[in-house]
């Protein structure tokens, strides 16, 4: 495939991200081996996780203000493999995901790392989060988050 091609792609889903307006990074570190689908799967547990800690119970019922979206991305797939992902979330989860997102990874993940920070430049953020996706493989395992209605718009 043309590089100019995947550098247009790259530059496609850094401008996707920042268009959302994320305030929240995390990463996603497996420390075992791993599939693609599997940290996919382990990521959205997490993050119902999370939800629910900051939600209460209804969690899924609350209002998308009150929710987090993310998209993420699969990197160092041959050494360290973990899943970068940027989002917006409202307050309470953010705090949640800073407070207590080692914890509730530690959950899912035993051997798995954790990372995560507000960010201020959208942008430059949105960029570094998806760098690998000049690579093909990248494209069909990116990790989305969404309530059911932003899916739509």
């Amino acid at each position: 495939m043309e590089t100019s091609f995947r550098q247009e792609m790259r530059r496609a889903w850094a401008q996707l991200a920042a268009d959302r307006k994320p305030n929240i990074a995390f990463t996603l570190g497996m420390g075992l081996s791993t599939t693609a689908d599997r940290l996919n799967r382990d990521a959205m547990v997490f993050l119902n996780r999370i939800e629910r800690r900051a939600n209460g119970p209804r969690w899924a019922s609350r209002p998308n203000d009150m929710r987090i979206w993310a998209l993420g991305f699969h990197e160092k797939r041959q050494s360290n493999w973990h899943l970068q992902a940027i989002g917006f979330a409202a307050p309470k989860i953010a705090e949640r995901l800073v407070l207590d997102g080692s914890r509730i990874w530690k959950d899912v993940r035993m051997a798995g790392d954790y990372w995560a920070d507000r960010i201020e430049d959208q942008a430059a953020y949105s960029r570094y989060v998806s760098k690998e996706t000049w690579n093909e493989q990248a494209w069909a395992d990116v990790f989305v988050y969404a309530p059911p209605t932003w899916r739509d718009s």
